[in-house]
């Protein structure tokens, strides 16, 4: 892995950058995956994700981006891009738009806040606990 790729500021930036960062072997090793594997991925590489490409940091370009996506949370961020980079290297349709639905209705009712689809859109709105 080349860790000395600067971190990306949109997804598209960080699908590109994916394939800087890993060596060709790991990008195989990573398409060969299953979809389920992908979660073993969680406290090393996902956990590299989050660090160092500033998904905790509500101020940086890449954190911001996909909370204008609709992710609350880094966990689920680095997850979600681990996949989508996954899926795209298998050539199988995008789940983003549903994992970010699902992500969104989770932390509703883990926070107890409510949530209504207007437009496609889920709209999130309350009192955190």
């Amino acid at each position: 892995m080349n860790k000395n790729i600067p971190a990306p500021s949109t997804l598209e930036e960080a699908m590109v950058t994916f394939t800087k960062l890993l060596t060709t072997e790991e990008q195989v090793d990573f398409a060969r995956m299953s979809e389920d594997e992908i979660g073993r991925l969680h406290m090393g590489f996902g956990m590299w994700l989050r660090n160092n490409w500033g998904l905790w940091d509500e101020n940086s370009d890449m954190c911001k981006h996909m909370k204008s996506l609709g992710f609350m949370h880094a966990d689920d961020m680095s997850h979600s891009l681990m996949r989508e980079f996954w899926a795209r290297m298998n050539k199988l349709p995008s789940k983003l738009a549903e994992e970010i639905k699902y992500y969104q209705e989770y932390w509703a009712e883990q926070t107890g806040l409510t949530t209504h689809t207007v437009d496609g859109f889920t709209i999130i709105k309350g009192t955190e606990k």
